[in-house]
């Protein structure tokens, strides 16, 4: 059987996959799967083997220099305990390297000082990485820097692949929409076909299939709210962005003041509310929310949307999530993050312009009536798993 070589981050884009993986698996498909960053513990939670970045590139001729870079910057840099010390020395280690070979030493370093991670473009990594696995095809996502890195390799090494895209890709069509980037790319809304078709991608390289990692929203039981508080829930997220650089917004400053605006709401007996962090929000930030308000770290997603009356957030592809199942949302439009997803597509928006801003328009949201479950949910990865086999 073809070997089929799965490859993501952690969060939303390692739970696209896994249901796609388990399905192929099932079908007696070879699977190999590399989480990325948080991605190893996310799909290993999801019940797949998983290989860690380390446990490939250490196959590499270039292992002992990858190595030795990565251990200087991870000196300088937060150790998430959710990820191994030598998988983050791999991941910084591939992406300096890669920048020395491009850029040169010095200017690589002044690169990686000024923008951090943010500027990694690991090609020469990712050529490893297909010709260690010695894959057939490869499928990953939308993200930015190994997965952008792999699928330009995929298409160095003429190998097969297809791109699987979480949410609106409004920043990603820069590359999403070049002609034979992947040969297939799965976007879950016609929306997104229609923004990559604008940008000049040929119409039969982008399938609607919907996004697997929310069919399991077909199965949740809505709260029914008939009387009492209503429920809020944030969707929280650090202020970057991948096609900002010189952003100097602190990246837990705006999260912080939401923290505290809801914080007086609860106070003020006028919701509940609990906050869910992104997986890149470090301790600082989660520690100073202790005690501001109800903090919930281990429910699935779907279960803490399903308690929810109301969903704040500024960009969050969960956000998309609690649409889809009809709840209305409050997007927060001072982050820097504003205009990433264009929720207006999906469904209902209250827009909050500050924080003062926010409590109505949690107030006037909670007031509205649901929106009807959109009634594709359930499909999404059949109609992934289809595209692939025929490209297989």
């Amino acid at each position: 059987m073809p070997k089929l070589l799965f490859a993501a981050y952690g969060g939303g884009h390692a739970r696209l996959l896994a249901p796609v993986a388990h399905a192929l698996k099932l079908k007696g498909y070879d699977i190999h799967v590399l989480g990325l960053t948080l991605g190893k513990s996310v799909f290993e939670q999801e019940g797949l083997f998983t290989y860690g970045l380390s446990d490939i590139l250490k196959h590499s001729n270039y292992w002992d220099e990858i190595k030795k870079l990565g251990e200087a910057l991870m000196l300088e840099d937060e150790q998430h305990p959710k990820i191994s010390p030598l998988d983050s020395i791999a991941y910084f280690g591939s992406g300096i390297f890669d920048l020395i070979k491009s850029h040169g030493r010095s200017e690589a370093f002044e690169m990686y000082r000024l923008y951090g991670r943010r500027v990694f473009d690991p090609f020469h990594s990712a050529v490893e990485i297909l010709k260690i696995t010695k894959c057939d095809l490869l499928i990953t996502t939308n993200a930015p820097r190994m997965e952008k890195a792999l699928v330009k390799a995929a298409i160095h090494n003429e190998l097969k692949s297809l791109v699987v895209v979480d949410s609106f890709a409004t920043i990603e069509k820069a590359w999403l929409s070049q002609d034979g980037y992947a040969d297939k790319v799965c976007v879950f809304h016609g929306a997104v076909k229609k923004l990559l078709i604008n940008e000049g991608r040929d119409d039969k390289d982008i399938i609607v299939t919907g996004n697997p990692s929310f069919d399991v929203l077909a199965k949740v039981t809505m709260r029914s709210r008939n009387s009492g508080l209503p429920h809020v829930l944030y969707l929280s997220q650090n202020e970057g962005r991948i096609d900002n650089h010189n952003s100097s917004v602190l990246p837990d400053s705006i999260p912080l003041g939401v923290i505290e605006t809801l914080s007086k709401g609860v106070k003020n007996n006028k919701f509940t509310a609990e906050v869910r962090f992104h997986p890149n929000q470090g301790d600082l930030i989660r520690k100073k929310a202790i005690g501001l308000i109800p903090v919930n770290f281990s429910s699935r997603l779907e279960d803490v949307i399903s308690r929810a009356d109301v969903v704040v957030t500024a960009s969050s592809s969960a956000g998309i999530q609690a649409q889809l199942l009809g709840l209305p949302l409050v997007q927060i439009k001072w982050s820097i993050r504003n205009g990433l997803v264009p929720f207006d597509l999906i469904g209902p928006v209250w827009k909050a312009y500050d924080e003062e801003d926010l409590l109505l328009q949690i107030r006037l949201a909670s007031e509205s009536k649901k929106s009807p479950i959109d009634k594709n949910l359930g499909s999404s990865t059949d109609a992934v798993v289809t595209q692939i086999e025929e490209l297989i």
